[in-house]
Order: structure tokens, then C-alpha cells, then sequence
């Protein structure tokens, strides 16, 4: 885990570790697969794990990384990134929950796209467009 304080928020980093485990809180995927048998897996986990907490109001960035430039597959890993969001719906913390997808290049944001939207993608190549998508995930 990595810490960042400023005078305002902290934000926590996480690699590679379940938010469940992180936060201590159940998660929808979890509870379906203990209901059956015949039925096992593990928590899913995204790529990293931001925890900020401002004001005493926490919110959750997950952040997925893909090293592709495949169209169809970086399509269908924002229906991945929507899993995550969905697997924390309704958290009895009622925590902010936001999602990042970073390919490696040829992804901008449309002009006038919403900055206040659950999910963002964002090209690992363009620093300034990765600043600005991870401070719109953080910020409400």
C-alpha cells in the first residue's frame, strides 16, 4: 500500500488486492457465489485500488489496466469495469464508487463529455489526459 496526504484527502493505493478484503465489506459477487455449492471462486480484483477519503466522506477509484489496442477488447473491458461498479452497489457504507480503464494509447475524451460519469478510459501515453481522468474519478 502506498499513502498520500494533503491537507483536504488522503488517498490510499492499493496492487492487485480485492476491495472486499481492503474495505472489509461483503461484496454482491461474494455473496452469490457463497449461496450455492458446486460453485467457488475468489474475489475479483481490479489492478489498483485508490481509497480517498475527504471530509470524512470516503470514494473508491478502480482502476483496470489493459496492454491492447483492440477495439472489441477494450469494449468489453469497460463491461468488465461495470462488473466492479455493480459488485459495490449498495455497499452499506454507502461509499462513491468510480472506475478507470487505462489502455495504452489511442483513447481521448469526446468534447463535452460529462466529467461526472461512473466510468472513464483513459490512454497510459498521455499524462495530462491520465491526470485529468484520475483527478475527475476522485473528485465528485
Amino acid at each position: 500500500m502506498a499513502l498520500f496526504e494533503g491537507k483536504a484527502r488522503s488517498v490510499r493505493v492499493f496492487f492487485d488486492q480485492t476491495p472486499a478484503a481492503v474495505l472489509g465489506i461483503p461484496t454482491e459477487y461474494g455473496r452469490v457465489v457463497g449461496q450455492y455449492r458446486g460453485i467457488s471462486g475468489g474475489e475479483r480484483r481490479p489492478d489498483i485500488l485508490l481509497v480517498a477519503e475527504s471530509e470524512g466522506r470516503p470514494r473508491l477509484v478502480l482502476v483496470e489496466m489493459k496492454k491492447t489496442a483492440d477495439g472489441r477488447y477494450m469494449s468489453d473491458s469497460i463491461y468488465k469495469v461495470f462488473a466492479y461498479l455493480y459488485d459495490f452497489k449498495g455497499s452499506p457504507s454507502e461509499r462513491a464508487v468510480k472506475a478507470v480503464l487505462v489502455v495504452p494509447t489511442g483513447v481521448s475524451t469526446s468534447p463535452g463529455a460529462p466529467v461526472d460519469r461512473a466510468v472513464f478510459v483513459a490512454s497510459a501515453d498521455d499524462r495530462g489526459e491520465m491526470a485529468r481522468t484520475l483527478g475527475n474519478a476522485l473528485n465528485d
